[in-house]
């Protein structure tokens, strides 16, 4: 099938009159397998409404397993808003297979069960750097809990993932209880901020709970305010930040020991360790160190016992790293006294080589 395209921008009318940019009123609009894409900009008018996109009166758009990508901008009149999806109607719907992807500063959907597809659902913002609100958090595109939450949610069970945000929007907060049904990424170019009394929940078997912030990760919530049903067994968590040096962590224990020198974007949720994750884009220097000892005659020495390694940032909400977490390989330890005719004195211990597994910088301590 071949695609659709509906381009439309509202003007200034200021009597009682509406200047929607595009208006879908009770028609379906879709294709088999054709991409659907509907770009609409608000008028300026004082009239009733200067919506950029509005979706009204029972109608449709759906695409089987084409994608659908409504991008709406908000006017600067009267009751604007970007997307308005209100009225019975939908989304997508049974048999849609195409990713959906809403782009818009200011959107309200209403109903139940209003978007629904089997491929990816994407909510972003239409302005780099504006920011985003989630459930009770404040933002300037605000995404209410009742959109992923309860048996009258917006978003019907069942998207092969979620993700809220972009690369290039603003900072994200996350207020009240928000519970996830599929794998959903909360996604920033800033920073992640989950207000006091924030819980995030996802309850997909097998899925994960991805908070990817490129700046900070701020939890002020508490132990509990991400979880997930099983609790990392199958399904788990996973927080990615810049560095921990800088975080808020609020004893939200992974009991793993994190991934360094990643990214969200070099390392996606589905390549992460199993297990509850933190993911840092810094990388630690680690320093591997050697000690001296006494050796009695005719014991054998364990050159392993005389390696450390230090430099890490040890912490309560995950665990440190060791040898074989830093070296696939690991280095060489020897001695410079010669195993059978060394007289007796002291020796120096020294490691060396090794393979460093990626996100580490090694440097060697020896005696």
């Amino acid at each position: 099938a071949l695609p659709i395209y509906i381009t439309g921008t509202g003007g200034g009318n200021t009597s009682s009159g509406n200047n929607y940019g595009v208006l879908l009123w009770n028609p379906v609009t879709g294709t088999g397998s054709g991409a659907v894409t509907i770009t609409g900009t608000g008028g300026g008018g004082t009239g009733s409404n200067n919506y950029g996109i509005s979706v009204s009166n029972a109608a449709i758009v759906k695409s089987a397993s084409g994608g659908l990508s409504l991008s709406g901008r908000a006017g600067s009149g009267t009751n604007s808003q970007g997307i308005y999806i209100g009225g019975a109607s939908t989304l997508g719907g049974v048999g849609q297979t195409g990713a959906v992807t809403l782009t818009s500063d200011a959107l309200s959907l209403s109903g139940t069960n209003t978007l629904t597809t089997t491929g990816v659902v994407t909510f972003q913002p239409f302005t780099n750097g504006s920011t985003i609100g989630v459930g009770s958090g404040t933002g300037t595109l605000s995404l209410p809990a009742s959109l992923f939450s309860g048996a009258t949610r917006l978003v019907t069970e069942g998207a092969s993932s979620i993700v809220i945000g972009s690369s290039t929007a603003g900072n994200v907060t996350v207020g009240g209880a928000v519970d996830f049904s599929d794998s959903t990424t909360l996604l920033t170019g800033g920073n992640i901020t989950l207000n006091s009394g924030t819980a995030v929940t996802n309850s997909q078997a097998g899925g994960y709970m991805a908070l990817a912030a490129t700046g900070n990760f701020i939890n002020n919530a508490g132990a509990s305010a991400v979880s997930t049903t099983d609790a990392g067994a199958n399904d788990r968590w996973i927080v990615y930040s810049n560095t921990p040096l800088s975080n808020t962590f609020g004893s939200l224990n992974s009991a793993n020991n994190p991934v360094w020198g990643s990214t969200f974007a070099t390392l996606s949720p589905s390549s992460v360790a199993a297990g509850n994750r933190y993911v840092f884009a810094s990388s630690p220097s680690v320093v591997v160190s050697t000690t001296s000892t006494n050796k009695t005659y005719g014991s054998t020495l364990d050159t392993y016992s005389l390696v450390s390694i230090g430099g890490g940032a040890g912490s309560s909400v995950y665990t440190d790293f060791t040898l074989n977490d830093v070296f696939s390989v690991l280095p060489a330890v020897t001695s410079s006294g010669a195993v059978n005719t060394a007289v007796v004195g002291n020796y120096g211990v020294t490691a060396t080589g090794g393979t460093v597994n990626s996100g580490y910088t090694v440097s060697y301590n020896n005696v």
